[in-house]
């Protein structure tokens, strides 16, 4: 009867699973649909993204990639007047024009770009302070000023992302009101003494196909591994807090609060502030466990 029970049981998690994700997948299409300026932005990047591989290729060959080409050069058309200022749209400026040049040239220009050789010293300061890395729960009641924050966030989001959609967002909040309004929709939220700033990381959905939907979840988590190491850098530490748990109502209830856009998903928040004191770090694994040499 136990079996009969539990197959019962996991039958029906499968089925409200199945349809959840449904749910989801209709959703996340119809914003996919949606031909916004933001979404024609992110699909421009995209494709001189793609054109900026073939130029760092020296194997290239002229006449690839001429379909995108031409699909690159009716977007920046379309959008010139909304983006001609953004550092990011003349980027893709001077892909074109590149790309443009090498198919008249027919070759690849080759470029001398150097990597950066650093000295035992700087490794061993680098490594100490990667490592430095601890989640933290309680903060000082300290404002963190617009410049630091700032300064967190160009660093975050020059985290690798998929094709360059660059479609994390960064909410941030330091008024308690919101904080403590936001708090019992969180449930990675737990054992906090004080928190000074909520830190919402959500992800513009419509620049992500269906088929590559989850590598949304992949941008935003990558970014802010950067935003807790460049925060700490400013003596600001932060706590991760799972976010995935929350039920429909708890996800609207933080939208309404921080005034996220419906197209946009909440991937985590992380609590911020300056430390009263640093707990002592989880020890890791040995080193075995994680590398495989195959």
């Amino acid at each position: 009867m136990s079996k009969m029970n539990n197959f019962i049981k996991n039958i029906i998690v499968l089925l409200k699973t199945t349809f959840d994700d449904y749910k989801q997948n209709k959703k996340h299409l119809k914003f996919y649909t949606t031909d916004s300026k933001e979404k024609q932005f992110a699909t421009l990047r995209m494709f001189c993204h793609m054109m900026d591989k073939a130029l760092n290729n020296p194997l290239f060959e002229p006449g690839h990639s001429q379909e995108i080409y031409n699909e690159a050069l009716k977007i920046s058309e379309k959008i010139k007047d909304y983006y001609f200022n953004d550092p990011s749209f003349i980027w893709t400026q001077n892909i074109l024009k590149n790309f443009n040049e090498i198919q008249k040239k027919k070759e690849v220009v080759k470029k001398n770009n150097k990597t950066v050789v650093y000295t035992d010293n700087e490794k061993t300061l680098i490594k100490k302070f990667i490592l430095s890395r601890t989640s933290c729960r309680n903060f000082q009641k300290k404002y963190i000023s617009e410049d630091i924050i700032k300064d967190i966030i160009s660093l975050a989001i020059d985290a690798p992302n998929g094709c360059c959609r660059q479609a994390v967002r960064f909410y941030i909040t330091q008024k308690a009101s919101k904080i403590t309004n936001l708090i019992p929709n969180i449930a990675g939220i737990t054992n906090f003494t004080n928190i000074q700033g909520l830190v919402a990381v959500c992800a513009e959905s419509s620049f992500y196909s269906l088929k590559d939907k989850k590598l949304q979840y992949v941008d935003a988590s990558l970014s802010s591994e950067n935003f807790i190491l460049a925060a700490s850098m400013h003596g600001v530490y932060g706590t991760m807090c799972n976010f995935f748990h929350a039920s429909p109502k708890q996800i609207n209830n933080c939208k309404k609060i921080l005034s996220i856009k419906d197209s946009e998903n909440i991937v985590m928040f992380i609590a911020i502030g300056y430390p009263i004191n640093i707990p002592q770090k989880p020890t890791r694994q040995d080193i075995s466990v994680f590398y495989k040499d195959v």
